[in-house]
């Protein structure tokens, strides 16, 4: 999810080591699954409370410009409101239930419904 929001987003990304720590934080630390196949792709072998916790704490981060060493244009991304952000990061519109409760947040605090965006079910099943 870390790699895919960075992508998304266009990140620019002056210190991976950041991003390195929240990978970890996340329980799959860089090159800690001995077999190589690495870390599963399913859902059940991450999806938990604190799992889950952990990826909207890191969509909040990122959206709000709190990871030192990752710049986001932010203004080119939120141009377009919710709809051209889910554009950009999911690739289809925004489900009725994420558009329902991003609809309830003021235009101007495009921070939360790009948190919202990135943390929600849509992104995490990218």
């Amino acid at each position: 999810v870390v790699v895919s929001a960075m992508r998304g987003v266009n990140a620019e990304v002056t210190n991976p080591m950041v991003l390195e720590q929240i990978i970890a934080g996340m329980g799959e630390p860089l090159y800690g699954k001995e077999p190589p196949t690495g870390y599963p792709n399913t859902g059940d072998a991450w999806v938990s409370s604190s799992g889950l916790v952990s990826r909207m704490q890191f969509a909040q981060r990122l959206a709000g410009g709190r990871l030192p060493g990752v710049q986001v244009d932010w203004t080119s991304l939120t141009a377009d409101g919710p709809a051209g952000l889910a554009a950009q990061l999911l690739h289809e519109p925004l489900s009725p239930a994420t558009q329902g409760v991003v609809d309830t947040i003021p235009a101007q605090r495009t921070q939360e419904w790009a948190a919202l965006v990135m943390g929600g079910p849509q992104f995490q099943k990218r």
